[in-house]
């Protein structure tokens, strides 16, 4: 949800302060917001390797559902690869 919404407010979809409501929303349910908080080790090479066999097998481009308010959302078709390492960057995930 942190990564889609990043992606979001880099478009400047989002509604104004979104990411941090969402952000604080999701720190006070327990639920981490960034790399650091999970636990494990990710490794955003793979993880960007997996996304694109998921591409791949749809035969179209990135496909993301973007936050642009509590309970609205867009379908985003056209993500491309450097909006979503940005993303995943600002997240703590090295890409």
């Amino acid at each position: 949800m942190v990564v889609e919404t990043r992606m979001a407010a880099a478009r400047g979809l989002v509604a104004g302060g979104l990411l941090e409501r969402l952000v604080g929303l999701l720190r006070r349910v327990g639920l981490p917001t960034c790399a650091a908080e999970l636990g494990v080790s990710i490794d955003g090479e793979r993880l960007l390797a997996a996304i694109e066999r998921i591409r791949l097998i749809r035969g179209g481009g990135y496909r993301f559902v973007l936050p642009i308010d509590l309970g609205e959302t867009v379908i985003a078709d056209d993500v491309e690869p450097g909006e979503l390492r940005a993303a995943l960057a600002g997240c703590g995930i090295r890409v």
